[in-house]
């Protein structure tokens, strides 16, 4: 469906704009990345600009900037520390420079990863940023609170159960995917020799 759309509506050659891809998760939250990084998601800023009334144009999550969407999924004071504790604690990868953190990107972190290795680290990257948005839907329309222990509970779980129930080269164990995913995937994969 995704090669459909690519097909009708995007100019060929075009690389920024062709819709992405990944099989470990379900295509809503490559849509959502996909839509993110062409800076299309209704954040507070764009809407202003499109005229819509709004009762402010700052970041429902700190309520100090102006909410675009790199400030909602990257640079919101609250949401780096949720990214501090994905990477740092959850996946125990250390992040050089926090000012530049940006999970949309093709960090290149896991360098000895396999392709298929490469695939889950970018999929559970972005279902972190597709739980983020969730949870700021949820505050703003629904005035849930927000809270970092429970998105990434979130993230761990959901992530857990697509890349499990999509995989069928290997059985993935919830306890070793809590306690340390960087070091179990790596070692499954490798042990299994999936590419």
């Amino acid at each position: 469906m995704a090669a459909m759309i690519d097909e009708k509506r995007l100019e060929s050659g075009s690389s920024a704009t062709e819709t992405i891809r990944n099989n470990s998760i379900p295509q809503k939250v490559a849509i959502f990345i996909w839509r993110a990084k062409l800076n299309r998601l209704p954040v507070r800023s764009e809407l202003g600009k499109r005229g819509i009334d709004l009762d402010s144009v700052l970041c429902p999550i700190c309520g100090n900037e102006i909410e675009t969407v790199e400030h909602s999924l990257i640079k919101c004071k609250k949401v780096t520390e949720f990214w501090i504790f994905f990477f740092l604690i959850w996946w125990n990868v250390p992040v050089c420079n926090l000012n530049a953190l940006d999970p949309l990107a093709n960090d290149g972190i896991f360098t000895s990863f396999t392709k298929y290795g490469k695939s889950i680290w970018e999929a559970v990257k972005w279902v972190g940023c597709y739980v983020l948005w969730k949870s700021r839907n949820n505050k703003v329309f629904n005035r849930k609170e927000w809270s970092i222990s429970s998105i990434i509970s979130e993230v761990q779980t959901t992530t857990f159960g697509w890349i499990a129930k999509r995989s069928k080269k290997f059985f993935l164990d919830w306890h070793q995917w809590i306690i340390n995913p960087e070091f179990y995937v790596d070692s499954l994969i490798n042990r299994l020799g999936i590419g």
